[in-house]
């Protein structure tokens, strides 16, 4: 018996180890595969949010912002709110293009808004592109992951927030 002690600990250390690393990480619903919402589908979900919600949407503004200790300009994407005035509303949908040439706000936390202020005055609710991935693949999406629908639903109901946020609903 005291032959065998030492053969049955050691398949009992590999069986162990082979179950620990089965497990892994918990998955967060995203893999390498996940596509991001193109930026254009994304302003044209913003604009139908708009309309369902009776708020005027528009052209793209020019606005500075103090980001990280120093000024930049951004093209802000769309005007969100009265047309004619003074922009008092945007959203900027932050992109991989806006990344590469330097538009870029801090990311917000996670499940949270982030909305800056342009020197202006007017206030601008930043999407981060990479907030918003979803899953084409059928298998991924039945367990759990975000498909195009969802990060839709998602986006529409991050504007609503922030038209509630503005008093402009």
């Amino acid at each position: 018996m005291t032959l065998f002690a030492p053969l049955t600990r050691s398949v009992a250390i590999v069986v162990v180890g082979l179950v620990a690393s089965a497990c892994g990480p918990a998955s967060t619903g995203r893999t390498r595969e996940s596509l991001v919402l193109p930026e254009a589908r994304a302003l044209q979900v913003v604009r139908e949010a708009c309309d369902d919600a009776g708020v005027a949407s528009g052209e793209a503004f020019a606005a500075q912002f103090s980001v990280e200790g120093s000024d930049r300009d951004v093209q802000v994407d769309l005007r969100v709110g009265t047309p004619g005035e003074a922009p008092r509303f945007g959203v900027e949908w932050v992109s991989d293009d806006d990344r590469v040439r330097g538009d870029v706000f801090p990311p917000p936390p996670p499940n949270q808004l982030r909305i800056v202020v342009a020197r202006s005055g007017a206030q601008v609710l930043v999407l981060d592109a990479e907030a918003y991935r979803y899953e084409e693949s059928r298998q991924r999406i039945q367990a759990g992951a975000a498909g195009a629908t969802d990060v839709d639903a998602r986006l529409r109901r991050d504007l609503r927030d922030f038209l509630v946020y503005a008093g402009l609903r």
